[in-house]
């Protein structure tokens, strides 16, 4: 996610791939009502795919993924983002 702010992009879709350890892929996206480089709202929205994802079997990758992106033209936009910490 640091590519996404220091860029000075926002995004609209949060995606996770899951590659679990017999090498079947899970994927699961989620819409934001609105453009984001909120590492708060990107967790949550990170969270609710994995709410939405069978995780009864050990992992070989987990991916998270900012799609429709856009540059953010907002005036001092880079000055508010902050580096997230994902507790896992």
């Amino acid at each position: 996610m640091p590519h996404l702010w220091t860029k000075g992009y926002l995004g609209r879709t949060v995606g996770i791939k899951i590659r679990y350890d017999d090498f079947r892929t899970a994927t699961r996206d989620l819409t934001l009502e609105a453009w984001t480089a909120d590492p708060e709202q990107i967790l949550a929205a990170t969270r609710d795919c994995l709410r939405r994802t069978p995780l009864d079997r050990p992992m070989r990758l987990l991916r998270v993924r900012i799609g429709k992106r856009a540059l953010d033209t907002r005036q001092g936009a880079m000055e508010e983002w902050q580096q997230a910490v994902l507790p896992f």
